[in-house]
């Protein structure tokens, strides 16, 4: 298998639409354009790097294992 567990795009989803602000704001408070954003949600970029999953995490007020899948 390549890529990111299928858990993690579902539950950045989740954490995402979770939050009040726009993609956009996301993107930008974590440092990321939301365009980079965008290609991790549709799987385009199927492999984040470690530091994206953690700053994501801190940006959406969520765990990384959370994110990951790892944690129910």
């Amino acid at each position: 298998m390549t890529g990111m567990r299928p858990a993690f795009r579902e539950r950045l989803r989740i954490a995402m639409r979770a939050d009040p602000r726009t993609q956009a704001e996301i993107a930008k408070k974590a440092g990321y354009g939301a365009s980079h954003i965008r290609r991790v949600l549709s799987g385009e970029r199927p492999n984040p790097t470690l530091q994206f999953v953690e700053v994501m995490a801190g940006t959406l007020g969520c765990e990384p294992a959370w994110l990951l899948g790892f944690d129910k």
